[in-house]
């Protein structure tokens, strides 16, 4: 989802010492940069994943990242779903390729002016 020029965020993260690897990438991005985009995942939440994890969270952030024209860290990622089973990152990059430019035509569409 990229987020409207000038928008502003704030986030309210769990205290948990075991965090998913989405929640400890998003920490770091939100105290870094303002976020442009939110990758938001179901169905795999990426947690108890290790470092393996924390990459492939960022990893993704970077393909969000190029395809929406600004750094990783104005990503910021959040899953839900299965503990403890890494991402499917193949299949991931095959449909968010598709949905990206899917989603972009229609969100253009929806907001030109009405004349």
């Amino acid at each position: 989802m990229k987020l409207d020029s000038g928008s502003v965020s704030a986030a309210v993260f769990t205290q948990n010492a075991f965090c998913a690897a989405p929640v400890i990438v998003a920490r770091e991005h939100l105290s870094q940069e303002q976020p442009v985009c939110l990758l938001i995942n179901t169905g795999n939440a990426n947690a108890g994943t290790g470092e393996a994890g924390i990459h492939d969270a960022r990893l993704c952030c970077e393909h969000v990242a190029k395809q929406a024209g600004c750094v990783p860290q104005a990503v910021l990622p959040f899953s839900t779903g299965v503990i403890g089973e890494s991402c499917r990152l193949k299949r991931y990059w095959q449909a968010s390729r598709m949905h990206w430019r899917n989603w972009m035509n229609k969100v253009g569409l929806l907001l030109q002016p009405a004349y």
